[in-house]
């Protein structure tokens, strides 16, 4: 035998609509589409019409910053502390050297 009962957070749209508060930073909550399955669109209204489920939809995750942005960004405040007043050529030495040893620090992971 089937289980009909719908999982916990998960609310028949016949039953209970969603509101503006159930829905994310965005506007959005999770739907069910009988031909699509679950999809995100705005708590107002599915663009699916056979729409019959919705439930909350995670807040998304902070950005990811790419690791030579962060390498920069670590290279840039340790140059600035460390050797303030530094050539051009030199400050060109110095950041080799850094990223050789961020890319050797990296080989274990």
């Amino acid at each position: 035998m089937e289980n009909t009962k719908p999982s916990e957070n998960v609310y028949l749209l016949t039953d209970q609509r969603p509101c503006k508060d159930d829905a994310d930073q965005r506007g959005h909550v999770l739907y069910y589409s009988q031909s699509v399955g679950w999809h995100q669109a705005f708590w107002g209204k599915s663009h699916m019409p056979d729409a019959t489920h919705w439930t909350y939809l995670p807040e998304r995750p902070p950005a990811v910053v790419p690791r030579e942005h962060q390498l920069e960004t670590a290279f840039n405040r340790w140059q600035d502390n460390a050797f303030p007043k530094v050539e051009p050529a030199v400050k060109l030495l110095l950041r080799l050297g850094f990223m050789a040893g961020a890319d050797y620090e990296n080989r274990g992971e």
